[in-house]
C-alpha cells in the first residue's frame, strides 16, 4: 500500500515533466526553466507532505544527500560539456521526483539509479545511430570499426584490464563488502586512471611493458588458481575482452558524439528523452541485467 501511494504521488509528475521536456527538447532544442521550477517545487512539497502524513519514512539527511549528489553529477557533466545547462537542471529535477527509500540493493540514492540508466540508454542510442549511419555503406563501417587505432586501443585496454585493473576490486573486496555496482564502478575508475597514466607515458614503451609484466606476475602470484584452470582463465579473458570492447566503443564512438552541440544542430542528442526513459526504468531490471553481463566473477 505504501509503495502504491508513492507511485501514485511521484509518477504522474514524472510522466508530465518527461513528456513536456522531451517534446520541447526534440521540437525546439530547449528545456524551459518554468517547467523545471514547477518540478522542483512539487518534489520538495511532496516529500514534506508524505513525510508529514507518515506515507514516506522521514529521511531528510538522505533527501538532502540525494539532491547534493545529483547537483555534483549534473555540474560535473555540464563542466565537461557532456550536458547542457538545461539537461543538468532536468537531471536534478528527476532526482527529486523519486522516493529516496527504495535503492539500497545496488544504489543508495535515486539520482545514481537514474544516471546509470541514462548512461545505458545513451550508449545504446549512439551505437544505434552509428549502425544506421553506416548501414548504407557497410564497408566504411567495417573499416572504421577495425581501424588500426581501434584495434590497438582494444589490445591496450585488454592488457590494462587483465593485467592491472583487477587489483582494485580484488583487494578492496578483502576489507569491504562490495556489491556488484560498486565493484563495477571501481573497475571503471581504475581503468580510466591507468589508461590516462599510460597515455601520458606512451613514449616510455619499455616502462609500460614492465608495468604490464609486473601486473601479470602479481596476478599469477595472487590468483594461481586462475592460471591453473583453462576454463577459469578463458572466462576471465572473455570478461576482460567484453570490457575492452565496451571502452573502445565508449571512447571511439560515444565520447565523439556526446559533446554538447549547438542547440540548432540536428545531431544534438535528446538527453531529456534519455532522462525520461531512464527515470521510468529505474524500477526495472535493466541495470541488473547490464551488470550481469560485465561484472567480474570471483
Amino acid at each position: 500500500m505504501l509503495m502504491l501511494r508513492q507511485y501514485l504521488s511521484y509518477y504522474p509528475a514524472i510522466l508530465i515533466l518527461g513528456a513536456v521536456t522531451s517534446y520541447t527538447d526534440l521540437k525546439f532544442n530547449t528545456i524551459r526553466n518554468k517547467h523545471l521550477a514547477y518540478a522542483f517545487l512539487y518534489g520538495i512539497i511532496l516529500f514534506a507532505s508524505l513525510s508529514f502524513l507518515d506515507a514516506l519514512p522521514l529521511q531528510p539527511d538522505k533527501f538532502l544527500a540525494n539532491i547534493l549528489i545529483s547537483i555534483i553529477i549534473a555540474f560535473a557533466l555540464y563542466a565537461s560539456r557532456l550536458w547542457s545547462a538545461g539537461d543538468a537542471k532536468l537531471f536534478i529535477a528527476f532526482s527529486l521526483l523519486l522516493p529516496v527509500n527504495r535503492y539500497g540493493r545496488l544504489f543508495f540514492f535515486p539520482c545514481l539509479a537514474i544516471f546509470a540508466n541514462i548512461a545505458i540508454i545513451g550508449t545504446i542510442a549512439v551505437m544505434a545511430t552509428e549502425i544506421v549511419r553506416f548501414a548504407g555503406k557497410p564497408l566504411a563501417g567495417i573499416k572504421k570499426a577495425f581501424s588500426k587505432s581501434n584495434c590497438l586501443m582494444f589490445l591496450n585496454s585488454l592488457a590494462i584490464i587483465f593485467c592491472l585493473t583487477w587489483t582494485a576490486p580484488v583487494f578492496l573486496s578483502r576489507i569491504l563488502a562490495l556489491n556488484p555496482l560498486v565493484e563495477l564502478i571501481i573497475l571503471c575508475v581504475s581503468y580510466y586512471l591507468i589508461y590516462a597514466f599510460m597515455n601520458k607515458m606512451r613514449k616510455y614503451s619499455v616502462l609500460i611493458v614492465l608495468v604490464f609484466a609486473l601486473g601479470l606476475a602479481a596476478r599469477y602470484l595472487c590468483q594461481p588458481g586462475l592460471f591453473g584452470s583453462p576454463a577459469i582463465l578463458f572466462e576471465q579473458l572473455s570478461l576482460s575482452a567484453k570490457f575492452s570492447l565496451l571502452f573502445v566503443i565508449l571512447r571511439g564512438v560515444f565520447l565523439d558524439n556526446v559533446k554538447v552541440k549547438p542547440e540548432s544542430s540536428p545531431d544534438r542528442l535528446p538527453y531529456a528523452l534519455f532522462m525520461f526513459l531512464g527515470t521510468i526504468l529505474v524500477n526495472s531490471d535493466l541495470i541488473a541485467f547490464i551488470i550481469g553481463l560485465f561484472v567480474f566473477r570471483k
